[in-house]
């Protein structure tokens, strides 16, 4: 019978994958993204960026906002608790419960409802500006809503 021991820092080092680089996999996301940003050039020139062309751009395509988010470094998860919180101070015309909106619902309402694309849009935009959630969003996460 044996005994189980706790391994040392090195073992675990040496038996672990710290990151798994699949070089296909790597290639494949870096054409989609790129195709992503060339069919709509004026998401990805910051010269041309408007809430307006964002809100096009993640109306139109349905995985906009997740290119968006990859570009801009900022998890789903954080993303879900911003809008959780822009609906808890009532900047979504949506009834607030305590069910965070999953990212197929954002989705949903940014194409069936203009006026949370827009929202969504200038969050993505001008979020570090907003006095509003300086209050309650770390300002690590704010930077990236730039």
């Amino acid at each position: 019978m044996s005994i189980a021991r706790k391994l040392t820092f090195q073992e675990a080092w040496e038996s672990a994958t710290i990151f798994l680089v699949d070089e296909a996999l790597e290639q494949e996301i870096d054409e989609k993204v790129a195709a992503l940003l060339t069919d709509d050039p004026s998401v990805s020139e910051a010269t041309y960026v408007t809430a307006e062309n964002i809100a096009e751009f993640i109306v139109r395509r349905r995985d906009g906002l997740d290119v968006i988010l990859k570009d801009i470094q900022l998890s789903e998860e954080k993303f879900k608790r911003i809008i959780s919180l822009l609906r808890k101070l009532g900047r979504i015309d949506e009834p607030f419960d305590i069910i965070e909106w999953s990212m197929s619902r954002i989705k949903r309402e940014i194409a069936e409802k203009p006026a949370f694309a827009h929202l969504v849009a200038q969050l993505l935009l001008n979020g570090k500006d907003d006095r509003e959630l300086q209050q309650y969003v770390p300002h690590y996460y704010l930077e990236r809503l730039n």
